[in-house]
Formats: C-alpha cells, sequence, structure tokens
C-alpha cells in the first residue's frame, strides 16, 4: 500500500491491483500505472467498499489500509471490490535517465529501471564516469559508483561521501550510459 494522494478525497477512484502476482493497494492518479504498464499480467479492481468512520483526508488510513489488511488475510469481501478494465490515469513508464531524488546522505536516485542493466556498463553524470558496484565496501574510501538502490532504480553513491556535493549533482541532472550491454 502506499499514498501519494494530493486528490485525497476527490473524485479519483480507490484501486485495487494485482500485477505479476503482488497486491497494490491505492488511488488512481498514475501512482499504479507504472506498475501496470510493466507487469506481464495484471488485474484492476475499484474498491467500492466504505464505511461511516472514512474521514475526508486520511484515505490512507481510513480506506486503503483496511482493504490491503483484508488481502493480506485471504478475506475477500463481498461487494468489496469490483473488477474493471483500466486506469483512469496513466503516465509514461518510460526511463527518465536524469538525477530525480537526492537524499541526505548525498545519494542520487534516478529514474533508470535497473533490472535489465549489466554490471559492465558505465554510467556518466556530468564529467564523471562511474563503474557498477554491488555495495559501498566494494570501492575505496571516496570513491563514486552506481548501483541498484532497494527500489530497483540506479542510484548514484559514494563510500564514505556525499556523492551530489563531491560531484556536483542536482535533481534534474542528465544521466547517461557510455556502455550499454
Amino acid at each position: 500500500m502506499a499514498i501519494v494522494d494530493p486528490g485525497v478525497g476527490s473524485v479519483r477512484q480507490p484501486l485495487v491491483v494485482m500485477a505479476d502476482g503482488r497486491w497494490y493497494v491505492g488511488p488512481d492518479n498514475g501512482l499504479l500505472s507504472v506498475v501496470l504498464s510493466r507487469a506481464r499480467d495484471c488485474r484492476i479492481w475499484q474498491i467500492l467498499w466504505s464505511s461511516s468512520d472514512i474521514s475526508n483526508s486520511f484515505h490512507g488510513r481510513d480506506l486503503f489500509a483496511p482493504i490491503a489488511a483484508m488481502l493480506d488475510k485471504k478475506e475477500w469481501w463481498m461487494d468489496a471490490l469490483i473488477p474493471v478494465t483500466r486506469l483512469n490515469v496513466m503516465l509514461d513508464s518510460t526511463e527518465l535517465p536524469q538525477v530525480i531524488y537526492i537524499d541526505h546522505y548525498g545519494n542520487a536516485m534516478t529514474g533508470i529501471p535497473a533490472a535489465d542493466i549489466k554490471s559492465s556498463n558505465v554510467l556518466r553524470v556530468g564529467s564523471h564516469k562511474l563503474r557498477y558496484a554491488r555495495v559501498f565496501s566494494d570501492v575505496a574510501e571516496g570513491e563514486s559508483f552506481w548501483y541498484p538502490n532497494s527500489i530497483g532504480l540506479v542510484e548514484i553513491a559514494m563510500n564514505c561521501g556525499h556523492a551530489a556535493q563531491v560531484l556536483m549533482i542536482n535533481v534534474g541532472d542528465e544521466v547517461e550510459w557510455l556502455s550499454r550491454n
């Protein structure tokens, strides 16, 4: 369950998605569209379940969490969900070859899915060429590298350092593969 829902309380539809055997619960605001576009097998349901206790602005807690619990317990509530054929909001799911986020440690997340990227590939950001490392300790202290982060995106980091400051990386900076096998 994930909620990025600036439209909470509006007419956007609450959804349940099963994509490649995994359940997702959230609003039909584009959040689930990337999951669907990359899935080989998917099904979609609109959430019909409601309660008099649902607040106008806490749908994560009052609407989506109870449905996620239902799915987790495998207790399919009658009339809670109705199948639908498509999402109302579909966002582009292609690679975004740029820095999309920098955390407070200085790691720079890109919009590039790492699943099909080989470890022999070299990434360029600015004038810097970065090689792959499995974990931080696989490179020397102060050395920068790229790796697949915990959500499956290519991330730029530095062992014992702040990659964004040292490499002068900002959100929006483009990255490119110098070699991509």
